[in-house]
């Protein structure tokens, strides 16, 4: 684990916001002051993480996705092309059901990724693609781990309307 993020595990868990002994500004000055000076480390340690996950994801390389996921990768980071978006262009779950890659689909769903994040103008779910591509074994894993069936897309479809006849 790089120290910057073991830093802020340690500074997170162990400090709470603020003490009875210590007012509630001065708390907050010094959680300012921990991430201004790490901040930049984090995120780029953050981002590192973030394209190794993507990366694997999109190669179906399982083992090396659950290496980065035991090591504290986020399973749900976002790829966005834009900040000014409102939803993210892809995650890494949505990456592994666009290449059929059902190992590291459940490999995500294990480590907790978030099942129902909509993505893209479209605002689709990963059971959205699962569903408008025809991939039925990638949805039964995505219905077993909990994501939403109901969840509408920009036009108001649900992932059952999506499914290819």
């Amino acid at each position: 684990v790089h120290p910057a993020r073991r830093a802020h595990r340690e500074h997170t868990v162990a400090t709470p916001r603020h003490t009875q002994s210590e007012p509630q500004d001065a708390a907050a000055r010094r959680h300012r002051l921990f991430y201004r000076r790490h901040s930049h480390i984090m995120q780029y340690c953050l981002g590192c993480d973030s394209k190794r996950v993507f990366a694997a994801c999109k190669h179906g390389d399982a083992e090396r996705l659950r290496e980065l996921l035991e090591n504290g990768a986020e399973p749900s980071s976002e790829m966005r092309s834009s900040e000014h978006l409102e939803a993210p262009d892809k995650t890494p779950l949505l990456v592994s059901v666009m290449q059929g890659h059902a190992d590291c689909v459940q490999l995500l769903i294990d480590a907790g990724a978030l099942l129902d994040v909509q993505c893209g103008p479209d605002l689709e779910t990963a059971l959205h693609v699962c569903c408008a591509r025809g991939k039925p074994g990638l949805a039964q894993q995505l219905i077993a781990g909990g994501a939403n069936l109901c969840k509408p897309d920009s036009i108001g479809r649900h992932a059952g309307q999506r499914l290819e006849p």
